[in-house]
């Protein structure tokens, strides 16, 4: 597996970002630029990444910045502000930059005035990330850490463009034992896969292949994005033999919403070694009470419990799983509570185990470098140890 001896990225920011703290903090958040650059700094000194960053209201500097990274960076994070969407100057430069680039929105434009929807760098990008606030640069920068240092083989597995999965395997001689994960985010079209990439990189490392997958998001995504991970598996399982994969020790984890769909998974089909959720959802009509803006077990289902009975109906985990599962939750997640993991292993009366983690909250149990991550790997190797 390829290895870079050093890493240098350049993250880019275009016209009044400078004004970020400021700037409508409403949207873009009270921290300045110079807070973001240190948040950046502290990030790259962890990951060993030497982190460069610039800022210009002018299209013709941002150009000629990206222009000299050619020799000089392996990766940029670019947010072009308004030149996003009309840039194509910029659009030109980063085609012939040739270097990969995350393009980032501290906002969701896709829900803002209709001329922020398209872009214009979206179709060059390696990944294009928006509406998750200032956090978006720190995931844009650990996704090109993952992405340049262990290279994926991308593959599609299912028919629709979304159905996607980012393979890793080990150098060492196969077959693997292998984790398959299921990224989080309410089923929100904002959160992708990419957040999943430290974990995948880090279990990579502890020997295991590695498949990231993306699936059906958004409203009205039940029942397509438990289909996707079905099929996903299916396509994991088939394809094991040719990507050094043992069939028998294949894993899958789920957090938060991508645990929901692990553990439903779970119930279904009883052809892996395990499931792990992490921050799960294990309870839909619950979800309304966990969050304040809105309801997105609604918006995933499509509807309410009085209007569409028989679909919230199908969407509920019900019976004991058909795969060993456990599930870990820290005491002070505040976006799944966890109360209702407990209330899950009870029901299925012990077929499910849970690990309960004080003083943890719900992001942290994706972070290799959270104290709680060794808790998660120990929960993936106990399924396929021999």
């Amino acid at each position: 597996m390829p290895r870079l001896a050093s890493m240098n990225l350049l993250v880019v920011n275009g016209p009044n970002l400078n004004l970020l703290g400021t700037r409508e903090p409403s949207i873009y958040g009270t921290a300045t630029l110079a807070d973001l650059e240190a948040q950046w700094q502290t990030l790259g000194d962890r990951l060993g990444i030497s982190i460069t960053a610039f800022q210009s209201n002018h299209e013709g500097t941002l150009i000629d910045a990206i222009h000299e990274a050619r020799t000089t960076f392996d990766g940029i994070v670019l947010n072009a502000g308004a030149l996003t969407h009309y840039s194509l100057a910029l659009a030109d430069a980063v085609v012939a930059c040739e270097l990969p680039f995350v393009e980032i929105h501290i906002s969701n434009v896709h829900e803002r005035e209709e001329w922020r929807h398209h872009s214009v760098l979206s179709e060059h990008a390696d990944a294009v990330i928006v509406g998750r606030g200032t956090d978006g640069y720190l995931n844009a920068i650990a996704h090109l850490h993952a992405s340049l240092t262990h290279p994926p083989v991308t593959r599609q597995y299912g028919t629709h463009g979304s159905a996607m999965l980012d393979l890793r395997t080990p150098s060492s001689q196969g077959p693997h034992p292998a984790v398959i994960l299921i990224h989080g985010g309410y089923w929100r079209r904002i959160w992708l896969r990419d957040i999943m990439d430290p974990m995948a990189v880090d279990l990579l490392d502890h020997g295991f292949a590695t498949v990231n997958i993306e699936y059906t998001t958004g409203p009205s995504s039940f029942p397509a994005a438990l289909d996707d991970v079905n099929d996903a598996v299916s396509w994991v399982l088939d394809n094991a033999t040719n990507f050094g994969i043992d069939a028998d020790r294949v894993i899958l984890v789920g957090h938060s919403a991508g645990g929901y769909l692990a553990l439903q998974t779970g119930h279904s089909r009883d052809d892996l070694a395990g499931i792990v959720g992490l921050g799960s959802v294990v309870d839909l009509p619950s979800v309304k009470l966990d969050v304040a803006d809105g309801d997105p077990a609604e918006a995933f289902l499509g509807g309410d419990a009085v209007a569409i009975p028989n679909v919230w109906d199908a969407a509920a985990i019900k019976g004991t799983p058909q795969i060993p599962t456990k599930l870990i939750h820290g005491t002070d997640d505040v976006d799944v509570n966890p109360i209702h993991a407990e209330m899950y292993v009870q029901r299925t009366m012990g077929q499910a185990a849970l690990v309960v983690l004080g003083g943890v909250g719900h992001m942290e149990l994706i972070d290799p470098a959270d104290p709680s991550w060794p808790s998660v790997v120990a929960a993936v190797e106990g399924f396929v140890s021999r």
